[in-house]
């Protein structure tokens, strides 16, 4: 029989998974976490991805990872454990466990099905690695940090990847997590993030956004409403461009407009969303890599190198605790060091 030990934060208990949710659809805006916890959702978010992600359909876009990795372990100790935050179905840390050396992988999501295909792929592919999971919200780094130390506690330092977590947290909350992540001198951090140059912000807005309006992810966002009873084809969301404001950067949004009277029960209360009202299923963020250096230094950390797609439109960047600076800079991968 084939087992994975998977641990389960307290956020996502039920009663609190439904306070969350009511909270969501009291203030007509769902956070991301709720699109992906559902089998169905994994299973629509995962065709998706092989479908329309840059990282599975444009080799330039894939080599960052791997890449980023290599240069990453190049530059400090070999990492004990790899922890993979947002680790979606853990294609990308099996290379990494490879190239590291790791003999210890946490794979952690909000989506209990992301947490098992990972798992299951890391066993798969690497069965002498130690692998444990914990499905958790993801704004609760700190316990999950401390998770981390008392689950694995005799392989440190760490390397964390976070090669999906940046596009749908709000901006302003991303230095804590940041800063909640690397507490040890030697950890490191690879932050995956979609990027706009920003040499022609509205533009290149304009031109990336297919990779969000398109069917597949249509069909996927419009899960969640419809399995909570509000009525949503997929053809009715709304997709929208959202410039900079409020310390948060462009971004892409996406409406569901309220055709008909609607209540959602939920334990101990029922929320009532009326005709012509709209509710925000999605928002996904694009930094420009000044943002990401911003961000990182409002943590109190540094951007030890990055790597950047020949598009310009993913990059991964290295994250470490403040030090004297590096060499090493912002570039593209085919730029001389």
């Amino acid at each position: 029989m084939g087992t994975v030990e998977v641990s389960i934060h307290d956020s996502q208990w039920p009663s609190r998974w439904q306070r969350a949710l009511g909270a969501c659809l009291r203030n007509r805006t769902v956070d991301a976490r709720f699109h992906y916890e559902s089998p169905a959702q994994t299973a629509a978010w995962l065709a998706l991805h092989e479908s329309h992600s840059p990282a599975r359909l444009d080799p330039a876009v894939a080599k960052i990872y791997p890449d980023a990795v290599s240069r990453c372990l190049a530059r400090g100790p070999r990492p004990a454990r790899l922890a993979s935050l947002g680790c979606g179905g853990g294609q990308k840390d099996i290379e990494a466990l490879r190239a590291s050396g790791a003999s210890a992988y946490a794979a952690i999501d909000a989506s209990p099905g992301m947490v098992i295909e990972a798992l299951d792929r890391v066993r798969a592919a690497l069965p002498a690695v130690t692998a444990r999971g914990l499905v958790a919200d993801l704004h609760a780094t700190g316990d999950i940090a401390s998770w981390l130390g008392e689950t694995l506690p005799r392989h440190e330092p760490t390397l964390w990847l976070g090669f999906g977590i940046v596009p749908n947290l709000p901006a302003p909350e991303i230095p804590h997590l940041l800063g909640s992540l690397l507490r040890q001198s030697d950890d490191a951090l690879l932050l995956g993030a979609n990027l706009i140059p920003g040499r022609d912000p509205e533009a290149e807005m304009a031109a990336i956004l297919p990779q969000y309006d398109n069917q597949p992810t249509r069909r996927w966002l419009a899960l969640l409403p419809g399995s909570l009873g509000i009525p949503a084809a997929p053809a009715d969301l709304q997709f929208s461009l959202l410039a900079p404001d409020n310390g948060r950067p462009w971004r892409v949004a996406v409406e569901l407009p309220i055709r008909l009277d609607c209540r959602v029960p939920l334990p101990g209360e029922s929320i009532t969303l009326a005709a012509g009202e709209s509710l925000t299923l999605f928002v996904s963020n694009r930094f420009t890599p000044d943002d990401i250096a911003s961000l990182a230094g409002m943590a109190g950390l540094r951007i030890a190198a990055s790597m950047i797609a020949p598009s310009e439109e993913e990059g991964v960047f290295e994250i470490r605790s403040a030090g004297p600076p590096t060499a090493f800079g912002l570039r593209r991968p085919d730029s001389p060091r």
